[in-house]
This record gives C-alpha cells, sequence and structure tokens, in this order.
C-alpha cells in the first residue's frame, strides 16, 4: 500500500503528483469550470496528506468540521456533473472519505482485535437494504455517510495506539478548529451584523457552519468540549470559549440544540460532581433562552413572542399543547403509517426522504431513531443501538479506572453521546457527518486511546497524556 511505502518512494510520488495536479488544474480553469481548481487541489492535499502522515487528514477534517465549504458559493453542484452534481461540502466527503478508506485498508481495520463488530455489522446490512431502496443512489450517499464517522473512530485508535502523541496533537485540530470557528462567527456579528438567515418572520444564526442546526449541534459540541478543561482540570480560560459557544447556540434558535445543551452540560457536571455549577450552567442557559423572543415565536408560534406574555396568558397544560413541533408529529405519524409493513428488514437506506420529499417537499423526517429502524428494519436499528451502548459501556469503564478518571476525554464523550442521543429524536445527526457525527465519535474514539496508551505505556508517556 502507498502509506507502507518508504519515504523516499513517498517523496517521488509526491513530486510526480504536484505536475500532474497542476495541468489538471490548468485545463479544469481554461475549458470546464473555475471551480474545479479548488475541488482537485482539495484531493491533491487528500493524497500528499495520505503519502506524508496518514494523521494529518484526521487533523483537516476535526480541523474544518464546523466550517462549510458551501458557504464560497451557497452549495451549488457545481463538481463532477457526470454523476448529477456535487456541492463542495460533498466533494470534501467524499474525499476524505477515499483517504480514510485508504487508512482503513493499510492499517487492516479488519483484522484489528478491538474493533466495533456491532456497527460493521450495522453498515453491512445497511449496505443490503439498497436493493430495496426507491433511490439507490441517494442511499449510497448515505451508506458514506454511516462509514465516515466509523473511519474516524478507528483511524484515531490505531494511529494514537501507535504514536500515542497524536492524542494531543488531534486534540489540537479540534481545539484551533474552534477557535476558528468562534472567531469567524463574532467578526460576522460585529463587522457585518451578523449573518443571520430569514425564517419565516424570525431571524437566526447560521455562520459558517452552513446551517442553524448544524451550527447549532458543532456549538454544542465545542461548548463541552472547553467546559470539561474548566471541569476537570479548573483552566479557567477555557469559561470564556464555552460560554460564547453556548451563546452561538442560542442564536441559531435551534430548539433540539438548546435541549441537547442542557443535557450535555448536565451530564458532564453530574459525572464531576460539579453540581453548584450545574445549577448555574442551568440557569444561564435558560436565562438565554427566554430572553431569545425568536426561540419562544417557534416554540409557541402563533403565541406573542415575548415569552412574559406566553406564560402570563397560558397554563402549563396550554402551553404544552400548544407546542409548535412545525409538523414533525404529521412526518412521522405518516412515514410510520406508509412504511410499517416493511419494519422487519426495513424498506431502505432513504426511501424515508424520498418520501418526505415527495410528500412535503425537500426534508427529513427529523427522527433518526424512526428513520434508522423504517430504512434499516429492527435488524439495522437493534445493531445501530447496540453500537452505541458498546462504546458507552466502555467509555464507563474508563472512567471508572484510575489511570484515566482524572482525563476529561470519557466525560467528554459520554456528555457528547448524551447531547447526541437527545439530538437525534427530533432530527437527523446523521446527515451531520462532519460538524457532529464526527466529533461524538472522535472524543470517543480518543478517550479510548488515551486508555490504550496509558494503560500499557511507561510513567512518562503517561504524564504526557494525562493532560
Amino acid at each position: 500500500m502507498l502509506l507502507n511505502l518508504p519515504m523516499k518512494a513517498r517523496r517521488r510520488l509526491i513530486l510526480i503528483a504536484f505536475p500532474v495536479a497542476a495541468l489538471l488544474a490548468g485545463g479544469s480553469v481554461v475549458f470546464i469550470s473555475p471551480m474545479l481548481l479548488f475541488g482537485l487541489l482539495l484531493v491533491e492535499i487528500t493524497l500528499l496528506m495520505l503519502l506524508q502522515k496518514p494523521s494529518w487528514l484526521i487533523w483537516l477534517s476535526l480541523f474544518g468540521g464546523g466550517i462549510s465549504l458551501n458557504t464560497i458559493n451557497r452549495g451549488e453542484r457545481i463538481m463532477l456533473p457526470v454523476v448529477g452534481g456535487v456541492n463542495l461540502d460533498g466533494f470534501r466527503l467524499l474525499a476524505f472519505f477515499v483517504g480514510l478508506m485508504l487508512i482503513g485498508v493499510s492499517h487492516r481495520f479488519l483484522t484489528r482485535r478491538f474493533n466495533l463488530w456491532p456497527y460493521l455489522l450495522f453498515i453491512g446490512w445497511a449496505a443490503t437494504t439498497l436493493t430495496r431502496s426507491t433511490v439507490p443512489g441517494d442511499g449510497i450517499t448515505m451508506l458514506v455517510r454511516l462509514i465516515y464517522p466509523y473511519l474516524i473512530f478507528m483511524a484515531i485508535i490505531v494511529i494514537c495506539a501507535r504514536l500515542p502523541q497524536e492524542v494531543l496533537v488531534l486534540e489540537g485540530a479540534i481545539k484551533y478548529g474552534a477557535w476558528t470557528v468562534l472567531l469567524a462567527s463574532y467578526a460576522l456579528i460585529v463587522f457585518q451584523g451578523g449573518y443571520f438567515q430569514l425564517a419565516g418572520d424570525i431571524s437566526r444564526f447560521r455562520g459558517i457552519a452552513g446551517g442553524m442546526s448544524t451550527l447549532g449541534g458543532y456549538a454544542v459540541l465545542m461548548s463541552l468540549y472547553f467546559s470539561s478543561r474548566f471541569l476537570v482540570y479548573g483552566e479557567r480560560k477555557m469559561v470564556l470559549p464555552a460560554l460564547l459557544f453556548a451563546a452561538i447556540v442560542i442564536m441559531s434558535v435551534s430548539r433540539i440544540s438548546i435541549m441537547g445543551l442542557i443535557v450535555g452540560i448536565g451530564i458532564l457536571c453530574l459525572l464531576t460532581k460539579r453540581w453548584k455549577i450545574l445549577v448555574v450552567c442551568c440557569g444561564l442557559i435558560l436565562i438565554g433562552a427566554m430572553s431569545d423572543a425568536p426561540l419562544w415565536w417557534r416554540m409557541f408560534y402563533s403565541r406573542p413572542q415575548s415569552w412574559t406574555k406566553v406564560v402570563a396568558t397560558a397554563s402549563s397544560k396550554e402551553l404544552l399543547a400548544s407546542i409548535n413541533l412545525q409538523g414533525r408529529d404529521t412526518v412521522w405519524r405518516e412515514s410510520w403509517e406508509r412504511f410499517s409493513s416493511q419494519v422487519l428488514m426495513g424498506g431502505g437506506l432513504e426511501t424515508t426522504g424520498a418520501y418526505s420529499a415527495q410528500r412535503w417537499g425537500p426534508g427529513v423526517i427529523h427522527n433518526e431513531y424512526l428513520r434508522i429502524l423504517l430504512e434499516t428494519g429492527v435488524v439495522g436499528f437493534g445493531l445501530w443501538l447496540t453500537s452505541y451502548l458498546v462504546v458507552s459501556v466502555q467509555l464507563v469503564n474508563v472512567l471508572r479506572n484510575p489511570v484515566t478518571s482524572r482525563s476529561h476525554w470519557p466525560v467528554l464523550a459520554l456528555s457528547a453521546l448524551a447531547f447526541y442521543a437527545a439530538f437525534c429524536f427530533f432530527d437527523n445527526g446523521l446527515d451531520y457527518f462532519g460538524p457532529i457525527a464526527q466529533y461524538v465519535w472522535a472524543f470517543s474514539a480518543l478517550a479510548l486511546a488515551q486508555f490504550r496508551a496509558l494503560s500499557s505505556g511507561s510513567k512518562q508517556r503517561m504524564s504526557s497524556l494525562a493532560g
């Protein structure tokens, strides 16, 4: 494999790759489309990273997960017109996916004693449902999204097992990427009045993540990351970025992200036994949410925008009955009625999306549990849930072990899983493979990788990886 070649051979390939890429890029600019230059450069960077150092590809994926390339051209499908067109984010997914697959083959993921077999079986089962899918092309895209977080998970564990210091390197990618998104977001607010998108009668902050729910979910995970550093190590400098990301969650007016932030922070404080901070954090989030008039407008739709008027004019039962699900309950009910007869084997990947688009217009059914159940059946749903339960049990064991009991990774990973579990009740978290799903899996992988390194390493290695 290319990744196992000697360094001299790699350098020769690099010297060959540069002029070839330059010719292709020049031809694309002159004869096809200037934007193809960007795509070819992305592929070139991916190959160079694989040839030079595989962990760089993972670093770039974790660094740029919260940055949407579609911001450049508003998501136009200009790449690969032969297959119907792919936007820049989709092209990045394809390039990184191929790179991660090469890492997987080179490092023999499937022969590793440590592997997430329930999820591998889930992927295999999901692939078989493509034969039943009404939109197999979209189903293949969904299958790539399902495989991508697993490849990140295994690549981190395998590479960090050989080079334990990569735990710190990859954490740097997460941290620097978070600061980049944070600074860019608040720069937009200060210098441009904010990059807001009008949704109905309200304005929602979307930043550079590509969407409000995307930004909200990413901001929750980064807020949890900085909060975990503060709660475990007492690093007070982490409080400010944690609060700034929490503010972004509220500005996105993403109700599920706000609820997920409360769940994640709650689990984080419970695991670290910081009861006072739990009360303060939840209080601040609720105060911020209550002062967010667009959020209350979305929550109750026909109710007054001021939360004080909402509380004053309705009983608790009336408030509960008037919660606006934006048609989700109707979508869930009709999707279940449409596909319940196929619930045993599953109707095929992306069939619910195709039905939703035909019935109500472009969109998803906004419930990952129902989606996986209807598309992959009871077998696929069971394997999918089992894989997350297996990882959760492993993380609890890591947290209980004296070697890693004072590390921020296991508490961060468990709180991220709790957030993701809540998020998937009202949205399709697997679609957000870059800004959300990959970080949930990466946090878990880094926790497990650190535990394996500390358990088998020297005292010097333990001291260098503990913080």
